[in-house]
Order: C-alpha cells, then sequence, then structure tokens
C-alpha cells in the first residue's frame, strides 16, 4: 500500500501559508500533552476507528494529515484510513522534526 508523505518542513510551510489543515495527532494522550501542532486533534492510534472519523468529517475531500512522534504509528494510520475508503491521507511522520523547527507547541 503506497501512502503519501509529506516531511515537516514542507508541512509547516503550508501552514505558514495560509492553510489550516485537518490534523490527526496518534500518538498517545501523555505524548501529545507534553507538545503537540496547536490544530491537531488527538486520535490515538490504538482508539483510531477510521471509518468514523471519515464521516465526522462530512464528506470533506480536503486532505487529512497524520503525525506521531516518529512516522510508524501515522503510517500504520493512514494505511486504516486507506483500507476504510479514504485515500487523501498524507503521512507527516516525525513530529520530532516539527518541534525541533518550531511548529509544535506547549500546552499552556
Amino acid at each position: 500500500m503506497t501512502i503519501t508523505a509529506i516531511d515537516p518542513r514542507t508541512f509547516a510551510k503550508l501552514c505558514a501559508d495560509g492553510h489550516t489543515p485537518d490534523v490527526i495527532d496518534v500518538r498517545t494522550p501523555v505524548e501529545y500533552r507534553e507538545v503537540h501542532i496547536e490544530v491537531a486533534r488527538n486520535v490515538p492510534l490504538d482508539r483510531l476507528d477510521a471509518a468514523t472519523l471519515m464521516r465526522e468529517r462530512n464528506g470533506s475531500t480536503e486532505p487529512l494529515y497524520v503525525v506521531c512522534r516518529s512516522g510508524s504509528r501515522g503510517q500504520q494510520a493512514c494505511e486504516a484510513f486507506q483500507k476504510a475508503g479514504f485515500s487523501n491521507v498524507i503521512n507527516v511522520g516525525r513530529h520530532t522534526r516539527l518541534n525541533r523547527g518550531g511548529f509544535a507547541s506547549r500546552p499552556r
């Protein structure tokens, strides 16, 4: 199964250009609370229901961006979406790179 990927720098530029992406963070709640992308929703991989999340998007054709710590859980989540029939999903991959670039935010 081929998964579309975007590197964190390109993703950050996309956001800086005024685009507000639909982002899910598939890390654990503890990891998410430590630091996360401001616009991301936490949907831990072990609780991911791709079909339900697709329905909640109300037929949106905009891409869904998936982020995790290293890219592995993001890949698994993207595969789950593809199996559920949603192909416009993009693995952003490494949250650590977004964090180093100043893109991730820490809860206040």
